[in-house]
């Protein structure tokens, strides 16, 4: 059964002015013409500025920036390292958008901060010209493939990592990337979560099989930059994201049909519904946060443009811990928020031993075999 159809969107608020933040995701966003011109030449003159009044600034110890060579090509990445790291740890691979950085999506997110309190690694990889393949038989996106599954490898090979716990989120176009690496099964993830991005239609073409693998998305129902119901694309076609969320139900065989019920809201003004798959298998949940009238953003950031260009932005969520409590639970259908939330309770600094006890602790706590879509089911 096909998700439902969008909500009906409320009014729109006012936000603040954060324009250099929100310039950032502007450009991730991948909004062409007129306003792309001249918002881009804006953004470089900002950034030069910028980089000039703060060389002398020495980034933190745990961040680094990664440079590798893949055939005749250099290519980057940021790698935000778990101080006092002991044993294997999660990695999460983290895609911008498009026209964005890795660093711009690290600082934007909030992501590093966040996952050091959970025990994750994570790599904010940079696209070249800013840019993602879409598809799997792309030359694009074979060559960026590729790169991915070297950045994994090259991290592996600095610190440790679990290699059944790697992860891939994205950013609008980086979450084009996301999927299609995923459905294509090039490189082995245990969950995707993406943030304003549905799928190509020649990336679900191209993986009439794929394997199965969690999947989560935050979606605003008013995007106007990545519509909630799909359209065509200078690209070519993007699903809807009931057509998206239909094809990775199917992909991890998810029997039942969705079911939509009202999720927690931090903002009185914009509703966020959970629409989830019924019927997965263990620690396969399919899974939508939509937020009803939400326009093209990261919820929860400080980032912010003006609605005529994104539409409405919301901190109804806080989308980089929904993300990381999501891949906690994709590994262990019994894991649930609660988890996330003692984790956040850890200081960056704090070894490996307290979030292994923390992980053990939580395992007391919970019913085996419980499940997202279980959870939506008893409501």
């Amino acid at each position: 059964m096909m998700p439902h159809s969008p909500p009906r969107a409320p009014p729109a608020r006012s936000g603040r002015r954060r324009w250099l933040s929100g310039l950032r995701v502007f450009l991730a966003a991948g909004l062409g013409g007129f306003w792309a011109t001249i918002l881009i030449a804006g953004f470089l003159m900002v950034e030069s500025l910028a980089a000039r009044a703060t060389s002398a600034v020495v980034a933190p110890p745990d961040i680094r920036r990664v440079v590798l060579q893949i055939g005749d090509r250099q290519r980057s990445y940021v790698l935000q390292a778990p101080p006092k790291a002991t044993g294997a740890r999660p990695l999460v691979v983290a895609l911008h958008g498009w026209l964005g950085t890795g660093e711009g999506l690290e600082e934007m997110s909030g992501l590093s901060e966040a996952a050091l309190r959970r025990g994750f690694t994570v790599a904010y990889p940079d696209g070249v010209w800013r840019a993602w393949g879409v598809s799997p038989t792309e030359a694009k996106g074979i060559a960026d493939a590729a790169f991915l599954k070297t950045l994994v490898a090259d991290v592996a090979a600095r610190m440790p990592v679990d290699p059944k716990r790697i992860y891939l989120v994205g950013f609008s176009a980086g979450g084009f990337m996301a999927q299609s690496l995923a459905c294509s099964g090039e490189m082995k993830v245990a969950g995707v979560a993406v943030v304003a991005s549905n799928l190509f239609a020649t990336a679900a073409s191209a993986c009439p099989h794929p394997p199965a693998v969690p999947f989560l998305v935050i979606h605003g129902t008013a995007d106007p930059m990545v519509p909630y119901g799909g359209g065509e694309t200078p690209r070519g076609t993007i699903l809807s994201i009931p057509e998206t969320l239909a094809y990775w139900a199917q992909a991890n065989g998810c029997a039942g049909p969705f079911t939509r019920a009202p999720a927690t809201s931090a903002d009185p003004v914009v509703p966020v519904l959970r629409e989830s798959a019924m019927n997965c298998p263990a620690g396969r949940a399919v899974e939508a946060l939509l937020l009803e009238g939400g326009g093209h953003d990261w919820p929860g950031t400080a980032a912010w443009l003006p609605s005529f260009i994104v539409g409405q932005r919301s901190d109804a969520v806080n989308a980089t811990g929904a993300i990381l409590d999501f891949l906690l639970r994709g590994q262990d259908g019994s894991r649930s928020a609660a988890l996330g939330q003692r984790l956040d309770q850890v200081a960056p600094g704090d070894d490996a031993a307290q979030l292994v006890a923390l992980h053990h602790q939580h395992a007391a706590d919970v019913v085996p075999g419980n499940q997202l879509g279980d959870v939506a089911q008893r409501r």
